[in-house]
């Protein structure tokens, strides 16, 4: 074969080689390509309000809390979701997997759904009631959850106490424990809208905890979502495994 061709081939076979890679593994990306798969994604800098806070909400549906954080936050919010990107996404796509498994094994418990609701890093179902805009910034209103999960009895009394620190913890919350639902957006010198977050202590400390301990929860989360699937006991009383596999993990 000459040697043009086969130096063609090899180049070919090296790009096909490495496009599969990055497909298959993120973390491998350069920035630039980085920028190649999240334009391909509908994940361009957003030049309205209306597309920041759309394109966050994807973002977060998708668990891509990195391209969240790069692409559409600002100021504090930013460096803190990306300190913990790699984090909120494992655990937030264990939460999915085991919500899947539990349909696709018929087991029908909205307690252990609503258990896992408050452990998601940035719940997938926000909404957003309106967005005013003033020149370069704007006030985003967000509404209640769009999955109104009904419980038919409390959370264990020492849930929160146990576990306080990671419930939604990408969420800004005041003081009282209350969602901050008046979230405002500014323009960069770029000219592109990202969303600009409170940060307060509470949402500090939750990100800390988050990095520190994620992977835990992960890890006990999994195994139910893995018993789920072969275990008869756990599909009985998947709520006391699923208490009894995060009280480990701390």
């Amino acid at each position: 074969m000459h040697a043009g061709k086969l130096l063609l081939l090899v180049v070919i076979g090296g790009a096909v080689l490495l496009t599969g890679v990055f497909a298959a593994v993120p973390s491998s990306r350069p920035p630039i390509v980085r920028k190649w798969f999240r334009s391909a994604s509908g994940f361009t800098p957003a030049t309205t309000p209306q597309e920041a806070v759309d394109r966050f909400k994807d973002c977060i549906k998708k668990r891509d809390y990195e391209t969240a954080g790069e692409l559409y936050c600002a100021g504090k919010y930013r460096e803190q979701i990306l300190r913990v990107a790699k984090k909120a996404k494992e655990l937030g796509e264990t939460i999915d997997s085991l919500a899947s498994n539990m349909d696709s094994q018929g087991v029908n418990n909205p307690n252990t759904k609503y258990m896992l609701k408050l452990l998601e890093p940035f719940p997938k179902t926000f909404t957003v009631v309106k967005i005013t805009e003033t020149g370069n910034t704007a006030i985003a209103h967000l509404g209640r959850d769009e999955d109104d999960l009904k419980v038919d009895r409390p959370l264990p009394n020492d849930f929160v106490n146990k576990h306080g620190r990671l419930i939604n913890s990408l969420v800004p919350f005041d003081y009282s424990g209350t969602p901050i639902n008046v979230i405002p957006l500014i323009k960069d010198e770029s000219g592109f809208w990202k969303v600009n977050f409170p940060v307060n202590e509470r949402l500090m400390v939750s990100v800390e905890y988050l990095k520190e301990n994620g992977t835990n929860y992960r890890n006990a989360i999994r195994e139910v979502r893995d018993e789920v699937k072969n275990n008869p006991v756990t599909k009985e009383d998947i709520q006391t495994r699923m208490e009894s596999a995060l009280n480990k993990s701390k």
